[in-house]
């Protein structure tokens, strides 16, 4: 039979005894924040990083008795049939038998320094000693009692090491005597007659000592930098408040304002500049940004003004449907609201007077409708003149009212030859690039027709040009190659290339021609009244 404790799992032979022992010291056991362990004795307040010996007394006390326990209860098991004993009997015996053990290692204090046979020397007659019979279990239990020895002696030392620095440097901290540059050797002598200082070594006591000197010049250099920015801050608002001061002054003239200011005083010249310049561009900066919303607002009213002065001109009359902006700005240039908004960011004068034009056509919406279908089986061209198409739809355009039926003619015009002179420039366009493919085929030549190229033509280019066109303009083309072949030595099918001198020579001589000639020429090109090209 054996008890099993149900919230802790311990077990045990005997019948289990409340405990009714309790502590007869005044010294309890206590925890850091950081976790270490320290004693304090409730009655003086007094405490201690290491067990007092009346409370270590009484803990070997209460272990023995419950040594002794284990003990009668490991000596006294009985025999038991197989099968009778839970498997768990077998690690509950080595443990209780290892806890007899470790308070073996107890009372023959042995330490970190013993061997197996200062042990097995003191304590083999000790009854106890045969709880465990073999012998390598037995050694390591030692070792590993030897070695957690080890560890916590370690660890012990580790701290108080630690205490007796935080000590040391508490204590320089304290002096009130020591600056950034004082030296070891000068200093030593205060501290000689402090436990603090002959607690530690020499070597460690410089060390200790040159650390709190960085760690001095660090909060100084910190307290410096700390007041060098209040100062700074201090002449920034002395310059803001300062009336006479602003982004236009100079820094000669603000040296002069300046003097005899004792925020300005307490910096130097370095620190002065830096904060002056700093306010200036932070001042030029507000200007700016003070100039541009003026300029805006200015812009804004300056468009206003000028849509004013459209929407008079609608109400006289003088801006129609039919008002050309050419004509229209002859009349409004002297205007300041004209020239007040030209070259200003945001829309021109020209948009402006397009939406008052729209907005008049829109007006005349239906009319203008009315006389375009009207002429839909009228053909314009870039040269089409308001008497014919007043002619061709007589009968819409006097069933027009009278006040608006001349603007009504002059819109729809000026649409449909605006869109001509359009169509006609893409069309040029269109051939001229054309002639270009055809100088830069390198299949095409004298001999060559126009069904063999018609496949590598890629007409999406040339949407412009019909398949007839096309062809007339090769023709001419193979034409101007033949007569250049006629002229000249070369072999059929090469094209001859005018030479430098050759250009030179027929630049020279349009050159000269007469102001009759370059006339003609140009009286004749501008006579061209058909969107075809010829």
């Amino acid at each position: 039979l054996y008890y099993t404790n149900t919230l802790s799992g311990e077990k045990s032979w005997v019948k289990p005894e409340q405990s009714t022992s309790e502590n007869p010291t005044n010294w309890t056991e206590q925890t850091t924040q950081s976790g270490k362990t320290y004693f304090q004795n409730t009655k003086t307040g007094e405490t201690s990083w290491e067990i007092p010996s009346e409370l270590q007394a009484w803990k070997n006390q209460i272990a023995a008795m419950q040594l002794q326990k284990n003990l009668e209860a490991v000596m006294n098991i009985e025999e038991e049939e197989e099968g009778q004993i839970p498997d768990e009997q077998e690690d509950f015996q080595v443990s209780d038998a290892k806890q007899v053990y470790l308070q073996l290692f107890r009372e023959a204090g042995v330490t970190s320094t013993w061997k197996w046979e200062d042990f097995h020397r003191i304590m083999k007659d000790d009854e106890r000693y045969l709880t465990i019979r073999v012998m390598s279990e037995k050694k390591q239990i030692f070792q590993e009692y030897i070695q957690t020895l080890k560890r916590k002696e370690r660890e012990e030392a580790r701290q108080k090491k630690q205490v007796a620095r935080e000590n040391f440097m508490k204590m320089l901290d304290s002096s009130g005597i020591l600056k950034a540059e004082s030296k070891f050797h000068k200093t030593a002598h205060f501290f000689q007659g402090d436990p603090r200082w002959r607690i530690l070594e020499e070597k460690e006591r410089e060390e200790l000592f040159q650390d709190f000197l960085d760690e001095l010049e660090r909060r100084d250099k910190e307290k410096q930098r700390h007041l060098r920015k209040q100062q700074m801050q201090s002449f920034k608002k002395v310059l803001e408040d300062k009336e006479e001061i602003d982004h236009t002054t100079k820094w000669f003239q603000a040296q002069k304002l300046l003097a005899g200011n004792p925020q300005f005083e307490a910096l130097d010249k370095l620190d002065q500049l830096s904060v002056f310049s700093e306010y200036i561009l932070e001042a030029e900066k507000k200007e700016a940004e003070k100039k541009r919303s003026q300029d805006k607002t200015n812009a804004r009213k300056n468009r206003e003004n000028f849509k004013s002065l459209l929407e008079e001109a609608a109400e006289k009359g003088e801006l129609t449907a039919a008002t050309h902006w050419k004509d229209f700005i002859l009349k409004i240039r002297e205007d300041p609201r004209y020239f007040n908004l030209v070259g200003q960011t945001g829309s021109t004068p020209k948009e402006l007077f397009d939406e008052v034009k729209n907005a008049q056509k829109e007006k005349l919406k239906d009319q203008i409708e009315y006389l375009q279908d009207s002429l839909h089986n009228f053909t314009f061209n870039t040269e089409t003149t308001y008497e014919e198409v007043k002619s061709r739809a007589k009968e819409a355009y006097e069933s027009l009212s009278e006040p608006t039926r001349e603007i009504v003619l002059q819109v729809v015009t000026d649409q449909n030859v605006d869109y001509s002179k359009e169509e006609y420039r893409k069309l040029k366009k269109s051939v001229k690039k054309f002639d270009e493919f055809l100088k830069l085929h390198p299949e095409i030549s004298a001999e060559t027709k126009f069904e063999d190229i018609i496949q590598s033509i890629d007409t999406s280019k040339f949407k412009r040009i019909t398949q007839e066109d096309m062809k007339a303009r090769f023709g001419r083309y193979i034409e101007k190659l033949k007569e250049e072949e006629q002229g000249s030595d070369v072999e059929p099918g090469e094209i001859k290339h005018r030479s430098k001198k050759d250009k030179k020579k027929k630049h020279k001589t349009h050159r000269h021609e007469s102001p009759h000639k370059k006339y003609k020429k140009k009286h004749r090109s501008r006579s061209r009244s058909s969107t075809k090209y010829k």
